[in-house]
C-alpha cells in the first residue's frame, strides 16, 4: 500500500464538514486490514473532543441509515 503506517505512527487528521474544518494530531492505535485505523488523538481540547465525537457521531448515524 502507498502508506505503511504501524502502531505509534504520528499522523495529523484534517476533519472538513459543513460547519468546521480542524486538525488534530494523533498516533495510530489500531490497524483493520481493509478498513482503517483506529487514531488516538493527542492535545485535544474539551470542545474539540466534543466536535470529533459529534463528527463520529453523525457519520455513524448516515452509515447506519445506509
Amino acid at each position: 500500500s502507498p502508506l505503511d503506517l504501524e502502531r505509534g505512527t504520528q499522523v495529523e487528521v484534517y476533519f472538513v464538514t459543513n460547519q468546521l474544518q480542524f486538525r488534530v494530531l494523533g498516533n495510530i492505535a489500531a490497524l483493520r486490514r481493509k478498513r482503517g485505523a483506529g487514531i488516538a488523538f493527542m492535545n485535544v481540547s474539551p470542545r474539540r473532543a466534543l466536535q470529533i465525537a459529534t463528527l463520529v457521531s453523525e457519520l455513524a448515524e448516515k452509515e447506519a441509515r445506509s
